[in-house]
């Protein structure tokens, strides 16, 4: 929301705090369900400033949805392992640019030791995934390097402008067929 600031203490416990810019007045502060993944990408604001969805420390494949107006929890998304999939994690999250529906990338190791990574659209509104593209699988020896490549950085995560893609990692992309 235009003259929001949000601030989060990524220490077990600590209230999230909602401030009125330039006025500088807290609008109001919550504790989080769970405490909040500190790494880049896995916390993003809605357009238009309404949610906060981030990803789980304790659970690192749920989503909890927060609702920046009311302090309350709005939703929860959970990526389940897919397959033989194991260590599964989302490693990013994104809201689309109108706000309709949030992606998270999903990464986890197959039993022959490559990685797997999907990304899981969810609509907003309805809470039920509406694509979950594979993005393909990544031998364990590149696999470090890819994924500290898709998850490092600012926004690992971003959507293409009219909603059919997405970059990762600021340098690969994915169609969302």
């Amino acid at each position: 929301k235009p003259g929001r600031l949000v601030s989060i203490d990524f220490r077990e416990g600590q209230p999230i705090h909602v401030w009125q810019i330039p006025q500088g007045k807290l609008e109001r502060k919550f504790v989080p369900r769970e405490e909040i993944e500190d790494t880049y990408g896995r916390i993003t604001c809605s357009p238009g400033g309404r949610y906060l969805a981030a990803v789980s420390r304790q659970q690192p494949n749920w989503i909890h949805i927060y609702d920046l107006e009311t302090g309350q929890v709005a939703g929860q998304l959970d990526v389940q392992a897919h397959g033989n999939v194991t260590n599964s994690r989302i490693a990013a999250v994104a809201f689309a640019p109108d706000g309709s529906e949030i992606a998270a990338l999903s990464q986890g190791v197959l039993p022959s030791a490559s990685i797997e990574q999907r990304v899981f659209v969810w609509d907003v509104k309805t809470g039920q995934i509406a694509a979950q593209p594979q993005l393909g699988k990544i031998a364990f020896a590149k696999a470090d390097a890819i994924g500290t490549l898709l998850t490092s950085g600012p926004e690992p995560l971003q959507w293409f402008p009219d909603k059919k893609g997405w970059l990762l990692g600021h340098q690969l992309s994915a169609d969302r067929i």
